[in-house]
């Protein structure tokens, strides 16, 4: 692979659990409960994994979620979120066309996976009790995080700038 290229990859992924970190960390809203907070951080994850080949989505994910987690007091959560933000990312595909059937198909997946994942890790951590209906929340923020990443993702499609950085990542 070309040295330059891998540069500019590392860059965009490092903006990108950058920017993971900051919608995840800074624009949160608790769970009535207690037990944890919904964000926008996944639609950043959703598009950094469109822009960038595997494994860099992956990571992008994985450290910016977790990293979040760490200095918000719930770094109880952060071992799960490797995890489940690595399962989520996987699905997605760094096509030209951001629209692909796959990539709309990841977006169920990962949904599936966020809620699942969270489930699980919830059970382990507080028992089913709270975890059942945490899992409404996850959904919630699940369904808010497709339509942010559908968003950005035809506004963004429509700028140049995007589609060059896009093709030279490739």
């Amino acid at each position: 692979m070309n040295r330059n290229k891998n540069i500019k990859r590392l860059t965009v992924a490092a903006m990108g659990a950058a920017l993971v970190f900051i919608f995840t960390r800074f624009f949160q809203m608790p769970i009535v409960n207690g037990t944890g907070y919904i964000h926008p951080g996944d639609s950043m994850i959703y598009l950094f994994t469109t822009l960038l080949p595997m494994p860099y989505g992956i990571f992008v994910g994985a450290i910016g979620a977790s990293l979040a987690d760490i200095t918000s007091g719930w770094a109880v959560y952060a071992p799960f979120t490797i995890i489940i933000k690595a399962l989520m990312a996987v699905w997605f595909t760094s096509r030209k066309n951001v629209f692909s059937v796959r990539n709309i198909s990841a977006l169920i997946i990962a949904t599936i996976v966020l809620v699942a994942g969270y489930f699980l890790a919830e059970v382990f951590i507080y028992g089913k009790e709270l975890a059942a209906p945490n899992a409404i929340f996850t959904l919630i923020q699940g369904l808010v995080n497709a339509t942010l990443f559908i968003t950005l993702s035809i506004i963004l499609s429509k700028v140049k700038a995007y589609n060059t950085l896009k093709e030279e990542l490739m």
